[in-house]
């Protein structure tokens, strides 16, 4: 069902893509069911960042929803004693997570940071942006160390929604080492990305123009990347650096596509991660 679903979504998304737009990527020029060259894998893990600034050149601020779901999952980020409440945001984009939080309280401070240059002057632009709340800034928390301004213990909480599953799979254990490392003791980790066989790994399986790169790992027609995680692929990862997992699950969510005029059925995996607390 849940395939024959993603074989009608990807006919209809082929026939309203326009042939222009696949030419931000390599992958159009190889027939559909073809494993992407090792030279064009090559290309496309290092240019990931050129990849997403011509991403946003041509979607600019319109890609994503602003997710105002964030309190309800993740109802931590309420609670405090002390103002503000410092938060490290993995991956901030154009600000679809920033916004709503800084709308919905008063409290929390956030370091903001993406790999995408275009992506932060976007945000930044924006009339919600406020130094006062926030500081954004240009950071590669796969390759790089994070900067002397943010120290290690310093950080209440971290977010990191949809951004692992764009990173090179060879450096994701590096992003929760480095995220560990600028958490307070008891502080949280939360976590939302694509969990393996959801409708839109389906959909790579069978639209034209996606291709894969490596298992479970795909690059887009605009040349982003997309992994799809297990449940223990993320406990691992947590595991490893010493995370205490206070919620790790699998998501399923109804999702309608008003364009297409359809419903999806969504997987995500969610987590809450926390340091352990030091006695």
């Amino acid at each position: 069902m849940a395939t024959q679903q993603a074989k009608e979504i990807g006919n209809k998304k082929a026939e309203q893509i326009p042939q222009s737009n696949f030419v931000y990527g390599y992958a159009a020029l190889y027939p559909k069911g073809n494993m992407v060259t090792p030279y064009l894998k090559e290309q496309y893990t290092k240019k990931t960042k050129q990849f997403w600034d011509k991403y946003y050149r041509s979607n600019t601020t319109k890609s994503f929803k602003d997710r105002h779901w964030l309190l309800r999952e993740f109802n931590e980020l309420l609670d405090f004693t002390i103002s503000p409440v410092k938060i490290l945001e993995v991956g901030c984009g154009v600000g679809n997570s920033l916004f709503p939080l800084l709308n919905q309280t008063e409290h929390l401070y956030f370091y903001s940071f993406d790999f995408s240059t275009r992506a932060i002057d976007f945000l930044k632009k924006n009339e919600l942006y406020n130094e006062n709340r926030c500081i954004a800034f240009v950071h590669d928390i796969a390759t790089q160390d994070l900067p002397s301004f943010i120290l290690e213990s310093s950080m209440d909480h971290a977010l990191l929604i949809f951004v692992l599953s764009a990173i090179i799979p060879i450096n994701m254990q590096n992003v929760f080492s480095r995220i560990y490392q600028t958490l307070k003791p008891g502080g949280y980790l939360f976590f939302r990305d694509y969990c393996e066989d959801d409708l839109a790994q389906q959909r790579f399986e069978n639209s034209q123009g996606q291709k894969k790169l490596d298992e479970k790992f795909y690059v887009r027609v605009s040349g982003t990347l997309a992994y799809y995680f297990s449940l223990d692929e993320i406990r691992t990862f947590a595991n490893t650096v010493g995370f205490e997992i206070v919620q790790l699950e699998q998501v399923c969510k109804q999702v309608e596509n008003k364009k297409l005029e359809i419903i999806m059925q969504r997987k995500f995996i969610q987590a809450k991660l926390r340091k352990p607390i030091i006695n």
